[in-house]
């Protein structure tokens, strides 16, 4: 069994320190690795499987009430402002769309882990996005520091 239990719980908590530093893109993984471990490790003692589906209770519950509220908040402004959004940036619109289904019908219990499986649905998809807000970012608040249009 080795260190599994503890790396499992130290991502958890990396996991919510991201979360509440706004890094939402890093928390994801480590919540998803946390919960591999964790299933790995079904065969622990009757005596420690209460403590750690205590634990994956807490990511399941940080995830609705934290990570996905904030994704579909995302979707939501991505929709409503697509008209300003340039044509770099909107070639990301149904990326993160699928993501944030795929974790709702995931919840409803409305789709086989064999599909989130086989579509690969995994947050590192998101990257080149988030990469591309923060460049966009970084240009647009250079040119209004310059003083250029």
């Amino acid at each position: 069994m080795g260190n599994e239990p503890m790396l499992a719980t130290s991502l958890g908590a990396l996991a919510e320190y991201a979360i509440y530093d706004g890094l939402v893109q890093d928390a994801l993984p480590m919540l998803k690795e946390s919960t591999r471990i964790y299933r790995d490790l079904g065969d622990l003692s009757a005596t420690r499987g209460p403590e750690f589906k205590k634990l994956i209770e807490c990511d399941n519950r940080q995830l609705q009430e934290d990570l996905l509220p904030a994704y579909r908040q995302m979707t939501t402004l991505f929709r409503e402002r697509f008209w300003l959004a340039d044509p770099d940036t909107r070639r990301h619109y149904q990326d993160l769309i699928q993501f944030v289904e795929l974790w709702d019908r995931w919840l409803a219990k409305s789709i086989p882990a064999e599909v989130i499986e086989r579509v690969g649905h995994a947050e590192e998809r998101l990257h080149p996005f988030y990469e591309h807000i923060y460049e966009r970012h970084d240009s647009l608040r250079t040119r209004l520091e310059s003083g250029r249009p």
